[in-house]
């Protein structure tokens, strides 16, 4: 089963996608694909030597990436803070 990205309508999502579908899809590598579920990041389904993913799996692997790469406001303005308030450092003049 073949993918089309087609900006005008959203991709429809089988009941299960084998990792080559689901890397077609989203744009990455099959390889990719398989090491996510490997490392545990991307749940799947194992029938037998095979893997499939979910809609739900793959929209819990997406949730949790994009909450991964969203800036910590807090900590940005803290460290911010200790730069601007760290003593200056005394230079020797000529």
């Amino acid at each position: 089963m073949r993918f089309r990205r087609d900006d005008s309508e959203p991709p429809v999502f089988p009941a299960y996608w084998t990792p080559a579908e689901l890397a077609s899809a989203v744009g990455v590598t099959r390889r990719t694909v398989y090491t996510w579920l490997t490392s545990g990041r991307l749940k799947g389904i194992r029938v037998g030597v095979e893997w499939r993913i979910t809609k739900e799996q793959f929209e819990t692997f997406t949730r949790a990436s994009e909450a991964a790469h969203k800036p910590d406001l807090e900590q940005e303005d803290t460290a911010a803070a200790l730069v601007k308030n760290q003593p200056k450092k005394k230079g020797r003049r000529s």
